[in-house]
This record gives C-alpha cells, structure tokens and sequence, in this order.
C-alpha cells in the first residue's frame, strides 16, 4: 500500500495525471484504454490469484470534478464499457471532485482512496476486505452532484450528496445501495475514557440483505460524532490515520 500528496489544479486531466503517476505502479492497477475520450481513461484492477477484475473510467474532462464510472469488461477498440455497469447512483452521475490545492491518494493492491485535503471530501473506489474472496464485488463511494460539499466516505447514501453502491453484491446484482455499521447514528464516538481514539476498518453492509460484505479497507467512518478535527493525524500500531472531515461528516484514512 502507498500513501502519497501533492497539489493539483482544477483543470481537465489533472486528476488523471496523479492516476498515472500514483495508481499504475501498483501492480494490479493498469491504463487498459488511455484513448477512451478526450481527458478520459480507463483502468483496470486485476488480480486473478484474489478473484479481483473490474474496469474504472474516469472522464476528467472538466473543471473541479470528475466522472467516475465501474464496469465489469471494457472494449478498447470501440473504446465502450461491455457486461453490468455502475454508472449512476440514485439515479445521478458518480463524480470526485477535484481540489485546487492539496490532495492525498491511498492506493492498495485492490482499491485507491482519493483526498481532498482542504475540505476534508474522501473518495473510495475498489474492494472491500472481503469475507468471501470468491466473488468479485467493486464498490463506488463518490459524490452525486457536481458540488456537492459533503464527504461522501464521512456520510452515507443519500440522494444528491453522496453514493455508496456495488458494481456486484454477493448474489452477482449490480447497482446494490450500501451501508455502513450504524450509518447515521450519533453515538459513533472513536473516543475512549483514556483519551486514546479506537480505530477500526468499518464494516458493510447489503441493504436488501442486511449481510455485512466486509470492511472498508484503511477506513474507519465516524460520521458526526468524534469530536476530531480535519487534517489531525492518530497513531495506531506505527501508522497514521488522517482525520477527513467536512464537517459533521467524517472518517479516518489509513495513510498507508
């Protein structure tokens, strides 16, 4: 796993550019069709030792955001996504918006994390920690308007704010809604009597099966109840946890 920062612009392409540089030299990330529009690529998550193989586009070819779209296969001589697909959630476009200004990206072998550091948006894309490794199940974390200023991995699905949904579920459905562990509760407080704050990688769930799928990978989301502040880092067994935060809506990334 890697955990890297830097500042970028808003500009078309921007965030393909720390894709390329970021996402790829992972072994299990490559570009599988870099002509997929204008400011447009897709990559691809493979690993077929761990049953892992899904296709990301990201269409940067705006200011401020990027479209984000899952697929289960992908032509790249018709440059056109092929099998099921997650598009839209809540019947709105998937988007990461993009900062001017600071960003950190967390790339494992079988998701990345994109972070918009000043505002405290975090933006999750890939495979869980999966409690059965036998099925393929990609999930998408992401805003679902343009402008929206909520943290989509701080908060939960919700109509125009933010999306959690999978391009499969255990049962092989597409566009399946998500759900943390107490999602909306307020009494999520990472604080301990001690002063120490317990983390732990938040559990998913199947909302039409009520089944737990498995754990966010390098994230434990608290939603409004920490008490902690964006940017602020934690400790825990010789790694950093950074504080994502945009207000009321929060979580912690493993900075690894």
């Amino acid at each position: 796993m890697a955990w890297n920062t830097g500042t970028m612009s808003q500009s078309a392409g921007a965030l393909l550019s720390i894709l390329d540089t970021y996402l790829v030299v992972n072994d299990y990330w490559s570009v599988y069709d870099g002509s997929a529009g204008t400011n447009a690529k897709v990559y691809r998550n493979y690993d077929a030792s761990a049953n892992v193989d899904y296709y990301v586009k990201i269409d940067d070819n705006y200011a401020d955001y990027a479209i984000v779209e899952l697929w289960e296969g992908w032509d790249s001589g018709s440059h056109s996504g092929t099998g099921n697909s997650l598009t839209q959630i809540n019947s709105n476009t998937m988007y990461i918006r993009k900062p001017s200004g600071g960003y950190g990206i967390a790339v494992s072998n079988h998701r990345f994390i994109f972070v918009y550091l000043a505002s405290g948006y975090a933006y999750y894309i890939g495979q869980l920690i999966r409690f059965d490794v036998s099925k393929n199940m990609p999930i998408a974390i992401v805003a679902t308007s343009s402008g929206s200023t909520y943290n989509p991995l701080g908060y939960y699905n919700l109509g125009s704010y933010s999306g959690w949904a999978c391009l499969f579920d255990e049962n092989g459905n597409s566009g399946t809604i998500l759900a943390s562990r107490a999602d909306t509760s307020s009494y999520q407080s990472l604080l301990t009597i001690a002063s120490t704050v317990m983390i732990f990688e938040t559990p998913i769930l199947n909302i039409n099966t009520k089944k737990i799928m498995g754990q966010l990978e390098g994230v434990c989301k608290y939603y409004n109840a920490s008490n902690l502040t964006n940017g602020q880092t934690v400790s825990l067994d010789g790694y950093e946890w950074l504080v994502v935060d945009s207000g009321s809506n929060g979580c912690l990334v493993k900075k690894a």
